[in-house]
């Protein structure tokens, strides 16, 4: 399974705790989860299963799972 990256910190889905070096977040040095609406909320993301198929997950079907940010999925 593979899954675009929805992440948040503090409730904020832009502007995030710095977890990855800069030349992989958005070349500002700022990490933010993929997919935004309204330009700092999470949209949701896709999900990609071993079987090939992908689908769209909406962020209210979408649940924190862990990590040292919150992770969704």
């Amino acid at each position: 399974m593979a899954a675009d990256i929805v992440i948040s910190w503090k409730g904020r889905f832009i502007g995030l705790h710095q977890v990855t070096p800069p030349e992989e977040t958005n070349k500002t040095g700022v990490a933010r989860t993929s997919h935004l609406r309204g330009g700092d909320k999470a949209a949701g993301g896709n999900i990609l299963f071993l079987d090939g198929h992908v689908v769209w997950r909406p962020i209210e079907e979408m649940a924190i799972r862990g990590g040292p940010n919150d992770l969704w999925f």
